[in-house]
């Protein structure tokens, strides 16, 4: 017998959809950049030292990237919808969790609990686009989900440290909580349509050498990406003397910026003759973005600082868009799920193994040595994606 032809597009996913999938992707890491752009508040509070926080960023990324591969599959099997609703209702506890107790336990274990709906929310997302909206209609949709990370990124940072100034931590988790809990019920209302079922032998997708390659891209930036978000507002209060306030508006800048280069990124990869090559470019800013970083280091000029906080923004933040728009276009539409979910493996363990690296050079050596490191791991994403740039 001869295989079905794998399903068609059902049609153009409508605003009201993309919206759902660009809050849901936001609401994964919500938790997780509350505490980042929180820390230099959350951490006296909390009595701890800078450490913590590589290891509550690296939790977080370790479980997302553990879980992937069986999230992957399962959004295969049962479809994008219901997960998305997942996602809603676990980041919602997690904000809760963490309003209703702050602590070195809770805030380990509630950015842990939110790896979980980030190990979800690309395969989840992934797999409705590419069943609802047809291939030149992608990159739109890929864009504009993409940009709730940053944006859920610029809402904690520009919305959470304020409130944490007036009324203390526990408050700006409590604001957090509200929005997350608002969003269950849209997430609860959608509509599931039918999954593309065509089931690969074994569970397993043959990957070929160039998705191989940009998933060495992946992993690479992906650790350079998360170093960078989760000591930006430390750094820039502890070896830059910027205020609490001012340190985390970091964040919302790189959530501000991260929106509009996650969006002409991924269209710019849509337009682009050689594809892979827009990697290279984002690569290589990513990789000039350490390098401001080790001068502001070096110097103590705050102007290299929010030059790297910019193209770290403008660069390194699309990454992972243009990442999965390059795997929605090599493989096809009934594997989507099971290869965003080999994405997010290498992903999320660059997310995790970055902020701990991060954590453990700068106890021992200083902000300095971060930055050189983070640097060389850029160094490594931009060969890696000149590689699969010369492939055709």
């Amino acid at each position: 017998m001869t295989s079905p032809p794998p399903a068609e597009p059902e049609g153009p996913a409508g605003p009201g959809t993309v919206w759902m999938l660009t809050a849901a992707m936001g609401l994964g890491p919500a938790s997780l950049y509350a505490v980042t752009a929180l820390s230099p508040q959350l951490l006296p509070v909390l009595g701890a030292g800078e450490r913590l926080l590589g290891l509550a960023v690296g939790a977080s990324f370790a479980v997302a990237s553990l879980a992937s591969a069986a999230a992957g599959a399962a959004v295969d099997r049962h479809g994008g919808v219901l997960f998305i609703r997942l996602i809603a209702v676990f980041s919602a506890l997690t904000a809760v969790l963490l309003t209703l107790q702050v602590s070195a336990a809770t805030l380990v274990l509630a950015v842990a609990v939110a790896g979980l709906a980030q190990a979800a929310a690309n395969p989840a997302t992934n797999e409705i686009i590419a069943r609802a909206a047809p291939r030149q209609g992608r990159a739109r949709a890929v864009g504009l989900k993409q940009s709730g990370v940053p944006g859920s990124q610029l809402l904690a940072g520009a919305a959470l440290p304020p409130i944490a100034a007036l009324g203390g931590v526990r408050w700006a988790f409590a604001a957090l909580a509200l929005t997350a809990v608002v969003l269950v019920v849209p997430a609860l209302r959608m509509r599931a349509g039918p999954p593309v079922r065509r089931p690969v032998r074994g569970g397993r997708v043959p990957l070929s050498r160039q998705v191989r390659i940009v998933l060495g891209v992946s992993f690479c930036s992906g650790a350079t990406t998360q170093a960078t978000n989760a000591y930006l507002a430390l750094f820039a209060h502890g070896s830059l003397g910027l205020g609490a306030t001012a340190a985390g508006a970091s964040m919302a800048v790189v959530g501000g910026v991260g929106i509009a280069g996650r969006v002409l990124w991924t269209r710019a990869h849509a337009a682009a003759r050689r594809p892979p090559l827009v990697l290279t470019v984002l690569t290589a800013g990513g990789l000039a973005a350490s390098v401001l970083l080790l001068a502001a280091a070096a110097s103590g000029a705050t102007a290299l600082f929010w030059a790297a906080v910019v193209v770290h923004a403008l660069c390194a933040m699309a990454v992972p868009g243009v990442v999965f728009l390059t795997v929605m276009d090599l493989v096809p539409a009934h594997a989507i799920g099971t290869v965003s979910g080999y994405v997010g493996i290498c992903q999320f363990a660059g997310f995790a193994g970055g902020p701990v690296l991060a954590g453990l050079v700068v106890g021992a050596v200083g902000y300095p040595a971060v930055w050189a490191a983070v640097a060389g791991l850029g160094a490594a994403a931009l060969l890696l994606a000149a590689a699969a740039a010369r492939r055709r």
